[in-house]
């Protein structure tokens, strides 16, 4: 059986027992900002950070000095300063080539990159400045449609096969066993040893072992445009998108159709995510949609959606990720922002970052285990570096 429901942008409730992803796994030491900013002139939104960084005295012009950002003694964490203001650390860049798919795993970066071998895995370095040239990994004879990291290994979707290679060095891409694809993939997670994929011509959420065995699916009513999956206490969350509706239920064998109802709403970004300001942690579901121009949680047992408000909502709300405390997503329209809201408390969405030259276009964001976010400008294909924390802007 499915336990599971359908969840709409009006807010529509869900039977109690159907009731998260986690941010993407890694650890990041913060490295004081210097070379290798954006430099693209924006102030921040909000309050917090700061603190004493100790060891520079006098401090000279803090409009210079590349340690100090607007006050005595206090660097940019996770960014850089530029003329007295925390900015955004370019860590990758690859123009003219395109970077999908990015992911962050433990130090490094990946992502997909098309070039004269087909598409290839690009790695790179997550904790420096944009100073090496970033390192091919593996390149596919197919064309790569998703890549997801469990574990110790790459796994990648190709449009009739799912391939891995180990994520410490580059290496051949190996077929997993067992599986044979009868359509294009669409999308791909690989979570606790399962790999869960969506072709674009069935209706069916499926899943099997990474070793081949143990294959089920479930009947999705129609073709979903997007996947998510959690396993906690044993039970396999899973959440997915399909024509402006939000599902989320439990994998079990033997599956049954999900509930479908009407919707319009455009759905730019989904995520499971763990909550854990309470001693057993929450599960909690974020999604964004436009039309309305609203971001969603929605905690399984509840009776609806909630819709998260405060200054860091606004146009445009498109890809969506969390940590353990945090939601984070960005607005690609309107406002060029990135912005985040407390998990427990869904009034306080404050801007993290905002674009004064409103150029920049943010997409797919990644979280680190420790103080930083990243964000792909689609505008100069860069992968960005910030703090999660708003920056108070120099005075």
């Amino acid at each position: 059986m499915v336990c599971g429901a359908a969840l709409c942008s009006a807010a529509v409730a869900l039977p109690v027992g159907c009731t998260m992803l986690l941010g993407v796994d890694g650890e990041y030491t913060p490295v004081p900002g210097g070379e290798g900013g954006m430099g693209l002139g924006g102030s921040v939104e909000g309050g917090g950070g700061g603190g004493d960084g100790g060891g520079v005295s006098p401090c000279g012009d803090t409009r210079s000095d590349p340690q100090n950002c607007g006050a005595c003694g206090r660097v940019c964490t996770c960014g850089a300063c530029v003329e007295g203001e925390c900015e955004p650390m370019r860590v990758v860049a690859t123009r003219p080539s395109r970077i999908e798919r990015p992911r962050l795993y433990l130090e490094h970066l990946y992502w997909v990159e098309s070039g004269p071998e087909g598409d290839c895995i690009m790695r790179a370095p997550a904790r420096d400045a944009q100073t090496t040239t970033p390192q091919k990994h593996g390149c596919s004879s197919e064309p790569i449609v998703d890549i997801d990291l469990w574990g110790d290994m790459l796994h990648i979707a190709g449009n009739a096969s799912i391939k891995r290679t180990p994520v410490d060095s580059p290496a051949n891409l190996d077929a997993l066993q067992g599986f044979t694809v009868e359509a294009s993939i669409r999308e791909m997670a690989v979570r606790h040893g399962f790999a869960y994929w969506a072709a674009s011509q069935h209706n069916y959420l499926r899943r099997r072992r990474t070793d081949g065995t143990n294959y089920s699916q479930i009947n999705t009513g129609g073709v979903p445009e997007h996947i998510d999956a959690i396993e906690t206490d044993s039970t396999v969350w899973v959440a997915w998108r399909r024509m402006g509706l939000v599902y989320l239920g439990q994998f079990h064998d033997g599956l049954d159709p999900v509930p479908e109802q009407e919707s319009t709403s455009e759905l730019p970004g989904l995520k499971l995510a763990f909550m854990q300001f309470v001693e057993s942690p929450d599960l909690r579901l974020f999604w964004t949609t436009r039309g309305p121009d609203r971001v969603w949680a929605y905690s399984p047992g509840g009776n609806e959606g909630v819709a998260i408000t405060g200054p860091g909502v606004k146009s445009g709300p498109g890809s969506i990720n969390a940590d353990q405390t945090h939601v984070y997503w960005s607005h690609r329209g309107g406002q060029r922002e990135i912005s985040r809201a407390r998990m427990d408390v869904l009034d306080t969405a404050e801007v993290v970052y905002a674009d004064k030259t409103m150029t920049m276009e943010p997409g797919e964001i990644l979280l680190d285990q420790g103080e930083c976010v990243y964000w792909v400008d689609s505008s100069k294909q860069e992968i960005l570096r910030y703090a999660k924390t708003p920056q108070v802007p120099a005075e």
